[in-house]
């Protein structure tokens, strides 16, 4: 696992840049968009992005890490309903920027299963692992009970805390709301700070305590 983002040194970019690009079976860059251009890794299988972009420009660079010279490759974009599903109708429409829904639920089953086969090779805490196997995708019950199961996992490791987990959880989350805000006008009605359900926005990172507790200080005046 390594990073890349803007505040860090030369030399400490370096190893993180070289490591990833030659990593023999699998890795995992987690970077902001000073990865999105100018840099070329030669085997990125996967583009995920967590935060939409309100640029056109900045999708395409953040995409274009893919998929390079006759290599295949996909991306995802993790959008939450309802308030930034007009973001898919919007690129397209304005754009031609095509995108394809993939249910959350049908990407927890391949979570489950995957988590599952780590535990079974104790690649991970197998009591961590206690989901029972999402069957029926589309059944409501089997979908909450898989919701659930996930929440439970993410709290045991907040309590656990395990190398400050919980604080970066929060400073994650806090700079993120920050940055949700700064969208370029064009993308407000769609990207806007107010639709944001603050409490589940939280959840998103593991974060299950009262809100107005892991909020920044500047927006607890204005609930």
């Amino acid at each position: 696992m390594h990073k890349l983002h803007g505040d860090m040194d030369h030399a400490d970019r370096k190893v993180n840049f070289f490591g990833f690009d030659k990593a023999k079976e699998s890795g995992l860059l987690i970077c902001t968009d000073v990865a999105s251009r100018g840099l070329d890794f030669k085997r990125v299988d996967w583009v995920l992005q967590w935060d939409l972009s309100s640029q056109v420009k900045e999708y395409v660079n953040r995409v274009g890490r893919t998929a390079r010279i006759a290599s295949a490759g996909q991306s995802l974009c993790f959008v939450m309903a309802p308030n930034e599903l007009e973001y898919v109708t919007y690129m397209k429409k304005t754009y031609k920027v095509e995108m394809t829904e993939k249910s959350r639920f049908t990407l927890m089953k391949v979570f489950e299963q995957k988590l599952a086969e780590k535990a079974k090779e104790r690649k991970i805490d197998p009591n961590m692992v206690r989901f029972r196997k999402l069957k029926a995708i589309e059944d409501h019950d089997e979908q909450q009970e898989s919701l659930h199961c996930l929440r439970q996992m993410m709290t045991t490791l907040m309590m656990s805390d395990a190398k400050g987990v919980k604080d970066l959880a929060r400073v994650a989350k806090n700079s993120s709301t920050r940055a949700y805000a700064g969208h370029i006008v064009e993308f407000r009605p769609i990207l806007n700070k107010q639709d944001l359900n603050l409490t589940e926005y939280a959840r998103s990172f593991g974060i299950y305590k009262v809100v107005h507790e892991t909020m920044p200080k500047n927006n607890l005046h204005a609930r």
